[in-house]
């Protein structure tokens, strides 16, 4: 899912929301000091193997460059119902 918001003609602020990374999105969190390793992209697949939680990766673009990121995820069962963590 991908949501497009223009601020003027030349310049776009796009949020994006898939359950894969996006290319750059372990460098985002390097050059912005999160060290945590279940932040980085890799992780998403040992967490939805072992934990039946589906990963995903919402981020922010701007003049097509990350400039925020959000990683969640979707956690579903029978006494708490469906969430996003």
């Amino acid at each position: 899912m991908t949501t497009t918001l223009v601020s003027s003609p030349s310049i776009t602020t796009t949020v994006h929301c898939q359950t894969t990374a996006p290319a750059g999105w372990n460098s985002y969190l390097s050059r912005w000091g999160y060290d945590g390793f279940h932040l980085r992209a890799e992780w998403s697949s040992v967490f939805e193997k072992a934990l039946r939680q589906r990963p995903y990766f919402l981020w922010v673009e701007h003049d097509r460059r990350i400039v925020g990121v959000l990683p969640v995820m979707h956690i579903s069962g029978p006494i708490f119902g469906n969430f996003l963590v």
